[in-house]
Order: structure tokens, then sequence, then C-alpha cells
């Protein structure tokens, strides 16, 4: 693939990619699950950066934090700063 297709099929998913998330995102605040406010974005960009850690204890250690702090009962905690 070439690096014009790779930036087309990026530009192309993107919207639907983004769609998802803000979808399972208010599904998790309506639930209480997840904190309100999250930005579909930032969670991309944290899932992409995890995405890119080789497997192995590191790749989960990161996956746990990424998911503490989407999860609605740490946006309280010192530390963890709201939208």
């Amino acid at each position: 693939m070439t690096a014009a297709h790779h930036a087309a099929a990026a530009a192309e998913s993107h919207g639907p990619v983004i769609a998802a998330i803000a979808e399972l995102l208010a599904a998790g605040e309506a639930d209480g699950s997840i904190r309100p406010g999250l930005d579909p974005d930032d969670v991309l960009m944290l899932m992409s950066s995890v995405w890119r850690v080789p497997e192995g204890g590191q790749a989960e250690r990161l996956l746990d934090l990424v998911v503490a702090g989407l999860r609605a009962d740490k946006a309280d905690e010192p530390g963890v700063s709201g939208p």
C-alpha cells in the first residue's frame, strides 16, 4: 500500500470509527460506567498508542491504564482531569 492509499484509507475510515467510539462512550455514560464528556478522538489516540506496543506485559498494563481512565468511578480521583 502506498502512502497515498494509506492516507485515503485512514481519511475514509476515520468518520465511521469516531462515530462508533462516540456511540460506545454514550452507552457507557448512559449506564454510568464511563465518565461523561470524553472526546472520541482522544480515546482513538489513546488506543492507537496501545496498538503500537508489542504484545506482552507492557501492552496489558497500558490498556489497564486507559480503561481505568475511562471509568466513571475514577473521574473524581486526584490526577485524573475531566474534559
